[in-house]
């Protein structure tokens, strides 16, 4: 049975499940002629290429399973829909203007120079979207070194301090915040980090990471 997707702004409900496409790296293609958007995917494909992204391009006018797509958009720096679609995405507006929307994007000709211009702007809506979702990490601790006997976390360097007052300086700069999950005594320097219990009934590091996804799916 053919999902039915009910749309309002930039969401999109199908069955229970909502998707949010304003934050999702989607956007569909429209204005010019077949040709005209030809030239410009390609251009676009050469730009990506050129700063080691990932792009991919599906064809308009067909029905898109909206889940598919949302999942599909995990694996891709960028997804372009080539035509209109049924789906309320993004658009980049090729060669025309119209009513834009926010996120909508506009481009003034399918030139390798105007492509070139555009890319910046791409590029910044693409980490916009991107710096939408926090990022935390989530530091297991619980293992004990037969060969140190003590908790693993709690092995302190020669300056004294331990690989998880390490580890946690290391990930302070790349993330939103950070969590432990598992038993053990903290060092008295990252105390008062956040902690999570580990799920009941589950053993090794598979209880720690569930319990982080309940915490924060």
């Amino acid at each position: 049975m053919a999902d039915k997707v009910k749309s309002k702004g930039r969401h999109a409900n199908s069955g229970d499940l909502i998707i949010d496409w304003a934050g999702l790296p989607v956007f569909s293609l429209v204005g010019g002629v077949t040709g005209v958007r030809a030239q410009f995917l390609r251009s676009l494909e050469t730009e990506f290429t050129k700063r080691g992204l990932d792009l991919a391009v599906l064809p308009g006018e067909i029905f898109h399973n909206p889940y598919t797509l949302s999942l599909s958009a995990r694996h891709h720096d960028l997804i372009v829909v080539d035509g209109p679609s049924h789906l309320p995405l993004q658009r980049i507006y090729l060669g025309e203007s119209g009513a834009e929307a926010a996120g909508d994007l506009f481009l003034h000709g399918p030139e390798v120079e105007a492509v070139e211009i555009f890319m910046p702007r791409l590029v910044a809506r693409l980490d916009e979207l991107v710096n939408r979702t926090p990022v935390w990490a989530c530091i297991l601790i619980g293992g004990k070194s037969s060969r140190m006997g003590r908790p693993k976390h709690l092995i302190a360097g020669e300056d004294g301090r331990t690989w998880l007052e390490r580890t946690i300086e290391l990930l302070q700069p790349s993330v939103a915040g950070i969590v432990v999950s598992g038993k053990g005594q903290l060092p008295e320097p990252v105390a008062d980090t956040i902690r999570l219990a580990d799920i009941p009934g589950v053993v090794g590091p598979l209880a720690g990471i569930l319990s982080a996804c309940r915490w924060q799916p």
